[in-house]
C-alpha cells in the first residue's frame, strides 16, 4: 500500500507540474537567417556564439552568457554590428513559458539578416526588412 501511494503522490507531483516551465531560460532557440553574401557572426552579450556562411540558417540556444538582459547581435568580419535583439529578463521568462517570440528583419547592404529569438507562432513573421541600397557590408 505504501508504493501505491508513492506512485499515486509522484504523479499527481507530474501533473501538476506538467503546466510550468517548458525550457530552461538558457535553451530557448535563437534563430540566425543570414540572408546576406557575406558570413555573419552571431554573439550573445559580447561572446561568440559561431559564424555562418552566406545563405546559411543556424539554431543556436541562448545561453546563460551572463544573463539577461540578453543582446544578440549579428557582426560582419569588420565587426560592425549589422542587426541587434534584445531581451529583457521579462522577456526571457516569458520565453521560457513558450511567450512571444522577439524578432527582428534587418536589410544591409548585403542581404537581409533575420534573427528570432524563441519560437514564432505558425502565422508570426518579423515584420519585413527595409530596402537597403545593395553594396558590400560594413
Amino acid at each position: 500500500m505504501t508504493l501505491l501511494r508513492l506512485v499515486v503522490a509522484l504523479a499527481a507531483l507530474a501533473l501538476a507540474t506538467s503546466g510550468c516551465a517548458r525550457t530552461a531560460v538558457d535553451d530557448i532557440t535563437i534563430t540566425l537567417d543570414n540572408l546576406t553574401d557575406t558570413p555573419i557572426g552571431l554573439y550573445v552579450n559580447g561572446e561568440w556564439v559561431g559564424t555562418y556562411a552566406a545563405g546559411a540558417s543556424t539554431e543556436q540556444p541562448l545561453g546563460d552568457h551572463g544573463g539577461a538582459p540578453y543582446a544578440v547581435e549579428a557582426r560582419s568580419d569588420s565587426g560592425a554590428v549589422l542587426a541587434t535583439v534584445r531581451v529583457n529578463e521579462a522577456q526571457a521568462r516569458a520565453l521560457a513559458q513558450d511567450g512571444p517570440a522577439v524578432a527582428i528583419e534587418q536589410g544591409v547592404p548585403c542581404g537581409v539578416i533575420r534573427i528570432v529569438v524563441g519560437e514564432l507562432g505558425p502565422d508570426e513573421v518579423p515584420a519585413p526588412a527595409a530596402s537597403v541600397p545593395p553594396g558590400p557590408c560594413p
